[in-house]
C-alpha cells in the first residue's frame, strides 16, 4: 500500500471539504466492499445500478457527479 503524505497550507473551508471529501469515499468504499463481498457473484452492471442506489438516497453521493 502506497501511502502520501504532505503539508497543506488552506484555510478551514480548504480543509473542511477535504474531510468531508475523504468521510463520503470512505462511505461509499465500504458500502461497495459490503455488496461486493455479501452476495456473490455480483455483476459490474449490478454494481452500476448500486451506485446510482447511493446516489439518488444519499445528497453527498450526488454531488459527487456533477
Amino acid at each position: 500500500m502506497l501511502i502520501y503524505e504532505c503539508k497543506s497550507r488552506g484555510n478551514q473551508a480548504q480543509y473542511d471539504a477535504i474531510e468531508e471529501a475523504r468521510r463520503v469515499t470512505q462511505f461509499i468504499r465500504n458500502k461497495c466492499l459490503c455488496l461486493w463481498m455479501n452476495p456473490r457473484g455480483t455483476s459490474r452492471n449490478g454494481r452500476q445500478c448500486f451506485y446510482s442506489q447511493l446516489a439518488n438516497g444519499y445528497v453527498f453521493a450526488l454531488r459527487l457527479d456533477s
